[in-house]
């Protein structure tokens, strides 16, 4: 499916230079089609207009819906959403603004609706669901999710869903289309789906679901990727699909080129990509890294001037975003509020009861390193199986398991259930995450 959308990709701006029968020119391509290749810069960014009041929102995210809204057809937004700044609540702003203003614009054409969300992940596609759902109960009636309810959808997510809002499989049960009472509960049942469908103004899926039943014969006049920092570049082009005839449309692209990478399946004794042509790297592209390197990455590195970096962040205290900062947003990324800045943990243990007296490992130190290159026994334990190798590393998992219980011992045991709500612990492999729920 991501070679099909790239070739869509490359066959759509074909059919958009309006030529045939001889060799196209790159500037006779459509405008967005030249901005992805690399042949023409983003317009510049609009400052958001002087009536934009969103409240709950910070500057940048206004600034963010601001940039988005004066976006011309066949033009290109990139707003880059570091942890915690507040993104998909950026984009579920941004989804009722459009819709607010486009609601009427496909009067005459049945086939265009506003605005099409896809995401790199199921789970990306749900928490904009939900986010919609739960922030504007006045879209749900227009907001579509696209595909089937699965064992872990969510309430919310599922009524948003067509086949679960109609019913479908209760419907279905023991309907006998022999009868003629059956048959009329049939066609019944096919009309309320079509009117549904036929109202929808949002429908939100993911970048693999850019080709479902709900989705064709439709174009959209806006189209937002979220996670375009970890979909592959071929994948993230799927969204293009549905962008009207000339990818006349706006292309929005949300993500963070500095969180995990595309991931690419490797075969141990797969060739090296090959490098892109000389033609191709003043678009981004780069030798080396292959589908490593996202749809997003490049154009943020190609057209800066596009990007817009939410930098208000509210999910880390002041030294640990001070460290996140440096290392990886040279230093523009800051506490939304001085609540968030201050948090510290025993703030959050004095929350739960009174515990014994902090020990060095729990004082105020909001980042611990703790070394274990020193110690013998805290080596991985790695196992060969043909090509696949398997590692853990009992002690370390040992010594997380020890740092919890002493944490634990602080609070008195009826706030050992919210205190556990309040830990993660986190690891690389399936295998060392085994390992850890056993030491615990």
């Amino acid at each position: 499916w991501q070679v099909q959308g790239l070739t869509d990709f490359l066959l759509g701006a074909i059919r958009g230079a309006g030529a045939s029968g001889r060799q196209i020119r790159t500037d006779e391509l459509p405008r967005l089609a030249r901005i992805i290749l690399g042949a023409a810069e983003p317009s510049p960014l609009a400052e958001p207009a002087p009536d934009l009041d969103i409240p709950d929102l910070n500057d940048d995210q206004r600034r963010a819906i601001g940039a988005a809204l004066a976006l011309a057809p066949g033009d290109l937004l990139l707003i880059q959403g570091p942890p915690g700044t507040g993104k998909t609540s950026t984009i579920a702003e941004l989804a009722r603004a459009i819709v607010r203003r486009d609601f009427f614009a496909g009067l005459d054409d049945p086939a265009r609706r506003p605005l099409l969300i896809l995401a790199n992940t199921h789970r990306a596609a749900d928490e904009v669901t939900r986010k919609l759902h739960a922030r504007f109960p006045d879209l749900r009636p227009y907001l579509v999710r696209v595909g089937t309810a699965r064992a872990a959808t969510e309430p919310e997510v599922r009524e948003q869903i067509l086949g679960e809002r109609l019913g479908v499989r209760e419907a279905l049960g023991g309907l006998d289309l022999d009868d003629p009472a059956g048959l009329e509960r049939w066609v019944r049942l096919i009309r309320a789906g079509v009117l549904l469908h036929d109202h929808a103004q949002i429908f939100v899926g993911t970048l693999a679901a850019a080709n479902a039943p709900e989705l064709r014969g439709l174009v959209f006049s806006t189209v937002i990727v979220d996670e375009t920092g970890q979909a592959t570049e071929p994948a993230a082009l799927q969204a293009l699909r549905h962008l009207p005839p000339g990818y006349a449309g706006r292309l929005i692209l949300v993500g963070d080129h500095q969180q995990l990478p595309p991931v690419v399946p490797e075969a141990a004794d797969a060739a090296p990509p090959p490098d892109p042509p000389a033609s191709l790297l003043a678009a981004g592209f780069a030798p080396g890294p292959g589908l490593k390197i996202s749809l997003f990455e490049r154009l943020a590195r190609r057209y800066p001037r596009a990007l817009i970096t939410l930098a208000a962040q509210y999910r880390m205290n002041a030294p640990i975003c001070d460290l996140i900062s440096a290392l990886f947003y040279d230093g523009a990324l800051h506490p939304g509020d001085a609540r968030v800045a201050r948090a510290r943990l025993s703030a959050f243990i004095a929350t739960r009861g009174e515990g014994q007296p902090a020990g060095d490992s729990w004082d105020d130190v909001p980042i611990v390193v703790l070394d274990t290159s020193g110690d013998a026994a805290a080596r991985d334990t790695v196992r060969q199986w043909g090509k696949d190798e398997s590692r853990d590393n009992p002690r370390e998992a040992a010594l997380i398991a020890d740092l919890l219980v002493d944490l634990f011992r602080r609070v008195p045991r009826d706030g050992w259930g919210a205190l556990a709500a309040g830990v993660g612990v986190i690891s690389a492999s399936r295998k060392q995450n085994n390992r850890l729920r056993a030491a615990i």
